[in-house]
């Protein structure tokens, strides 16, 4: 799991602290839950005596530092408020953190192909997407593989990359399969915690 560690000031001098969520900066969105810590520094002082920390409207905790704790949930706006204190009691004033959870994949792009296109070979694929509930949709990437013709079943795997990225609002792309060919294609859509969610494959011939 991923580990947040926030460092609060302590003693009369208060330093500032800085801070490291799951091994990294706390911005962005976690698909999972997130496990804290609140430490400190106290440089040449009498050394860290306590830890508090508060998940949203949970219970308000004081420990010894460095503190762990537990965020879980899909939320845009889990709150955590911290701060520390040193050895012989002069404490910090309160930080807070903002965590930020989806750990639900989105839903799936409703996926259609016809034979048209610019050049020969060429299949048109267009999708709806319903909207992501928490961290939003994020981007698209289209597979293919090529099969031995209309009669032949969509495999389960094997298929290769062919575009990876496209934005959000994409509704559609262009791919050559082969003059006459035959492909099965489909869309992964990612959302903006990293959750994938493949679409439907479809069976389409080249122009």
């Amino acid at each position: 799991r991923r580990r947040r560690r926030v460092t609060g000031p302590a003693e009369r001098r208060r330093r500032a602290g800085g801070g490291a969520c799951n091994g990294g900066a706390g911005a962005g969105w976690f698909n999972g839950n997130v496990t804290g810590v609140v430490g400190g520094k106290d440089g040449p002082g009498v050394g860290m005596g306590t830890a508090t920390y508060k998940v949203d409207a949970g219970a308000t905790n004081t420990v010894a530092a460095p503190a762990s704790f537990s965020v879980s949930g899909d939320s845009a706006g889990h709150t955590v408020v911290y701060s520390g204190a040193d050895a012989v009691g002069n404490a910090s004033g309160n930080s807070s953190q903002t965590v930020r959870i989806d750990g639900t994949p989105p839903p799936a792009a409703a996926l259609s192909g016809t034979r048209a296109g610019p050049t020969q070979g060429s299949v048109t694929l267009n999708w709806t997407q319903a909207a992501d509930a928490t961290s939003g949709v994020a981007s698209f990437d289209v597979y293919k593989i090529n099969i031995a013709g209309s009669g032949t079943p969509c495999p389960a795997a094997g298929y290769t990359l062919v575009v990876s990225g496209l934005g959000a609002g994409t509704t559609s792309y262009v791919t050559n399969v082969g003059n006459n060919a035959w492909a099965c294609l489909y869309v992964v859509t990612s959302d903006n915690a990293t959750n994938t969610t493949n679409s439907n494959i479809v069976k389409v011939q080249g122009k």
